[in-house]
């Protein structure tokens, strides 16, 4: 009489995709900080084996510079794409950028980027290379409203570090109360007098 082998259960292998490793890695950084960014612990969070880390990424390396390019792409190259569909006049498309800001909570990450990248020579340059895309098109924007000089500078940076940090803040409003505070603060940022 031939003798059955039992089949071993297959198990079925998670698969994750690149950009839920990235929108955890962003979660993870944004909840506990940059000590939580390690394979280890990341593996453990999204309940999945080491292999799945180097499914995506070569190295350590590989993984910071696909996080910290991803946050860029995300939070502020698509946003700014979406603003450049934006119509109207410059101070309509200003106030179109600082909603569409708003809506993706595009801000909740910045701080623990920059904590992360004051460690990190890779997150650093990509923080860098970040402010200075975020910087040169709000520029563009108070530009062409007729700012120049000391007063275009600063309403740009005002601009670029309140939407960057204030949701990082711990700062609680209810959706109605922001928006009419949203609509405050472009109003101060235009005016001329």
């Amino acid at each position: 009489m031939a003798t059955k082998t039992k089949k071993k259960p297959q198990r079925l292998a998670r698969r994750l995709s690149l950009e839920l490793w990235l929108e955890e890695a962003l979660e993870a950084l944004a909840e506990h900080g940059p000590q939580v960014l390690t394979v280890e612990k990341l593996c453990k969070r999204l309940k999945v084996s080491r292999g799945s880390f180097y499914w995506h990424f070569k190295d350590r390396d590989d993984f910071i510079q696909k996080v910290v390019n991803f946050w860029d792409k995300r939070l502020t190259g698509s946003i700014r794409d979406a603003a450049k569909l934006g119509q109207g006049d410059a101070a309509e498309r200003l106030l179109f950028l600082m909603e569409l800001i708003d809506r993706a909570n595009a801000g909740r990450y910045d701080i623990p980027i920059r904590a992360w990248a004051a460690a990190n020579a890779r997150a650093a340059k990509a923080v860098r290379r970040t402010d200075r895309t975020r910087y040169e098109y709000v520029r563009s924007l108070f530009a062409e409203l007729g700012f120049t000089g000391d007063e275009l500078e600063m309403r740009t940076r005002t601009f670029v570090a309140f939407h960057g940090l204030e949701r990082g803040l711990s700062i609680v409003e209810n959706p109605k109360d922001r928006k009419r505070r949203l609509k405050l603060r472009h109003k101060l940022l235009i005016q001329t007098e």
